[in-house]
């Protein structure tokens, strides 16, 4: 169905012009809503790149601290010694004390990131889980979940976990070492806890939201901050990382505890084979302006719609006025009655459009008085035609009434003149036909030339010759 032909103009063009500016506007808030999402998106991702690469060399530096702190600690004598010696419970005791006093304690509280010191040896005095300084029975190690991995190598990080200290559970992160003489024999291992809000405070030193996590070279997570995805997740965003530093937009399956899926990734490595800083931000946080710049254009596209919704209908009520005042005149007109005066100020196609509808209604008031001058005609002419087969009655009925009297009078002659005038009005009358047989043509003719015979007698002869076809 084709609009253009079924409604009103004013409506149509009311409708349509709306419409397409609704769908002009909804279509450059999509493109400018992309655009700078994309854009901020990079702008974003530019600028976390370079906080993480600052917080990656601050982490290096602080772990690579603890990292040569547990070789110093694992090659010490002293340790070594007390882990290898041998005798009465006192002198192991007095040996364990000096070590603590003298070299591992001092250790701990110079150092702002080591929380507490876990070492396990071969028959240890006694087991206090909550000291800083814990010996631990080295048979126990092998059911820790991090036992498996430093039997295959000699030190690694492992994940946040909880140890006890005097005052509780506190949350640490861990480098763990073998303790191994020259000769290669394992004396035991040497656990150096850091304190995780140590490294979380160096990571969100910017003030920053984002959850960011701590992977070693393995790719597994060593600390994070705020909410860590599952390591499924992980495994996940792994898989799209290349390079040293980039950035990727990941749409989380499992995301766990996060409140959001749709993340943003940056991530940045130090040196090839070394932990990775990864950073997840919210997409939504990240397009808060273009979300803000899209709802700024809604608002302004619908301000902008309302606008060009009175200028349209403005416009559509000026452009069909002067249609609709036409087709009103076209309404009202009656031939022969007084016309309603047309609109003379419009000089545009309006203009030549009342004037042509002018001319045409001039030309057929034109007609329609012709046309009623040739009916007036007409019926004068019927009415004298009428009057004219009256005429030839009120004769005919006349000559009938003198035959009569001529025939009481007996004037034979006379009585046959008026019989044959008679029948030569009843012929012309012929039931007001205009066309007549030729049988009656005939008779007419001869009953004229009987009435002449009266008045020229002998000298008056006649002959019709017709053909008995004809002669009807």
């Amino acid at each position: 169905m084709n609009p253009f032909r079924t409604f009103r103009i004013d409506y149509v063009f009311f409708f349509s012009f709306a419409g397409f500016i609704a769908v002009l506007i909804t279509i450059m808030m999509i493109v400018s809503y992309r655009f700078s999402a994309d854009e901020q998106a990079n702008s974003a991702s530019m600028y976390q790149q370079a906080v993480l690469q600052q917080l990656n060399k601050q982490l290096t530096d602080q772990m690579s601290a603890v990292e040569q702190t547990s070789l110093a600690v694992s090659i010490n004598s002293p340790l070594v010694n007390y882990l290898t010696m041998k005798g009465d419970y006192y002198a192991r005791k007095k040996a364990r004390d000096e070590l603590n006093r003298d070299y591992l304690a001092p250790m701990l509280n110079s150092s702002r990131s080591m929380f507490s010191f876990q070492i396990y040896m071969n028959d240890p005095l006694q087991v206090d889980p909550n000291a800083n300084i814990q010996y631990l029975p080295l048979a126990t190690a092998s059911r820790e979940i991090w036992y498996p991995a430093i039997d295959k190598s000699d030190f690694l990080w492992i994940g946040q976990r909880e140890v006890g200290s005097p005052q509780g559970k506190q949350q640490v992160i861990s480098f763990v070492r073998k303790i191994t003489s020259l000769d290669g024999v394992n004396h035991g291992i040497l656990i150096i806890n850091v304190r995780v809000k140590f490294l979380q405070d160096i990571l969100t030193e910017d003030n920053s939201l984002a959850s960011r996590l701590l992977l070693d070279s393995g790719g597994r997570m060593i600390m994070h901050t705020r909410i860590a995805p599952p390591p499924e997740e992980i495994s996940a965003i792994l898989e799209r990382v290349s390079g040293d530093t980039g950035h990727a937009r990941h749409l989380l399956t499992a995301a766990g505890s996060l409140p959001e899926k749709n993340m943003l990734t940056v991530w940045s490595r130090t040196s090839p084979g070394s932990w990775m800083l990864v950073e997840l931000t919210p997409w939504k946080e990240i397009t808060t302006g273009g979300v803000r710049l899209a709802w700024t254009m809604a608002i302004v596209g619908a301000v902008a719609i309302l606008l060009s919704l009175f200028f349209t209908l403005f416009l559509s009520r000026n452009f069909t006025r002067p249609i609709r005042k036409l087709i009103q005149l076209m309404q009202a007109f009656n031939p022969g009655k007084r016309r309603q005066p047309l609109p003379n100020e419009y000089r545009n196609e309006f203009g030549s459009l009342f004037s042509g509808y002018r001319k045409l209604t001039e030309r057929i008031e034109t007609l329609y008085q012709s046309l009623e001058q040739q009916y007036k005609a007409q019926r004068e002419a019927e009415i004298k035609a009428l009057q004219a087969m009256i005429n030839p009655h009120f004769l005919y009925n006349t000559l009938d009434q003198l035959n009569w009297m001529a025939l009481e009078a007996g004037q034979e002659k006379i009585s046959r003149v008026l019989e044959l005038m008679g029948q030569m009005f009843r012929i012309g009358l012929s039931g007001g036909e205009s066309m007549i047989s030729i049988q009656e043509e005939l008779l007419h003719v001869d009953c004229y030339l009987k009435i002449q015979q009266f008045k020229w007698g002998e000298g008056l002869e006649w002959h019709i010759d017709c053909p008995k076809d004809l002669h009807i």
